[in-house]
């Protein structure tokens, strides 16, 4: 007895991610002895004596094929615009259409003012300032320079690429000098294409400087410390069905590398990323803690997780929602 299985997520990581788990399951209690993956769904064989399923994980627009296949052995995994749960620009922006008509939304208390946009070349940076979604922000940089505003009363902002993680491209800026310098700083693109060709690291990231989405951020500079350091708590999700969300229990409290300063410092940005990725095996193994290990207030740490357990739910009800428009309730 044998699996066909096909997928295609659109991300060559997560596809050997699933092809290694679902081989897993090739065992004598499965009665299924291989597994057969396929490089297209139209070449999947229909069901023969030695076949048990057909298992297809990928994203169905690019995948039409994969809903004319009525079959009893055949079963289909996708969750389709999972971009607004992936990229930082598109969980903003679906958490602003959220809490628009929901002013008791958990958003509107758990997310700072988000600006997300695109930007190609560091010469368009004054024109995106003209526009209308720049509006807090080049109100909130225009203040900071006034001569009556001291370094300290300065508002800051931090800016992050959409669509990168391990703490790429992140920089803390509180005057319009500021961030064009960072876009100064980015390669010239020699060719006529708008958007250069995405390289990528050794370890398989994306290089942040060739990336043209952004989100700028309100950066909330005063904020509760642990043991002088910025830290963040990382919290483990599932998602199953059509939804059925649970949050672990056990969560992981990881700090900076080094005791939080005040934005204008000169190390600001260091205390302010905790990033696993950022640290040496060395320093994450001294900077993670369990959760429930790392604080001595009781009742402040059972009141965050369940801020943590709602704000997780919240997310997950408003993306199901625009993936799935109205069969979920509000």
């Amino acid at each position: 007895m044998y699996l066909q299985a096909f997928v295609d997520t659109g991300n060559e990581w997560l596809n050997g991610e699933l092809k290694t788990y679902i081989k897993s399951f090739i065992n004598e209690r499965t009665k299924c002895s291989s597994v057969v993956f396929l490089k297209d769904i139209k070449t999947a064989k229909e069901q023969d004596q030695d076949q048990i399923l057909t298992y297809c994980f990928c994203d169905p627009p690019d995948n039409e094929q994969a809903f004319y296949r009525p079959s009893t052995s055949f079963m289909m995994s996708f969750f389709n615009h999972v971009d607004c749960w992936v990229y930082k620009d598109k969980l903003s922006i679906l958490a602003e259409q959220w809490k628009r008509k929901r002013l008791t939304s958990m958003f509107c208390a758990s997310l700072p003012e988000t600006v997300c946009f695109q930007l190609d070349y560091a010469d368009f940076l004054e024109e995106k300032f003209d526009e209308e979604e720049f509006c807090s922000l080049k109100q909130s940089l225009e203040e900071n320079e006034k001569d009556d505003v001291s370094v300290d009363q300065r508002h800051w902002w931090i800016l992050k690429p959409a669509m990168t993680d391990g703490g790429y491209g992140i920089r803390l800026f509180s005057s319009v000098a500021e961030l064009r310098s960072w876009f100064e700083e980015l390669p010239d693109d020699d060719t006529d294409t708008i958007v250069p060709e995405i390289e990528e690291l050794p370890d398989g990231r994306l290089r942040s400087s060739l990336l043209r989405r952004f989100i700028a951020q309100r950066y909330v500079a005063s904020i509760p410390l642990r043991n002088g350091k910025k830290f963040h708590i990382r919290a483990y999700v599932l998602a199953i069905g059509g939804f059925r969300v649970f949050v672990h229990r056990e969560m992981l409290v990881i700090d900076a590398l080094c005791e939080y300063v005040h934005p204008s410092e000169p190390n600001a940005l260091q205390s302010a990323l905790t990033n696993t990725s950022l640290q040496t095996e060395k320093d994450r193994d001294a900077n993670r803690h369990r959760y429930w290990d790392s604080f001595a207030d009781d009742n402040w740490k059972e009141k965050t997780f369940e801020q943590i357990c709602e704000i997780t739910a919240e997310v997950f009800e408003a993306g199901a929602n625009l993936i799935f428009p109205g069969k979920f309730g509000y």
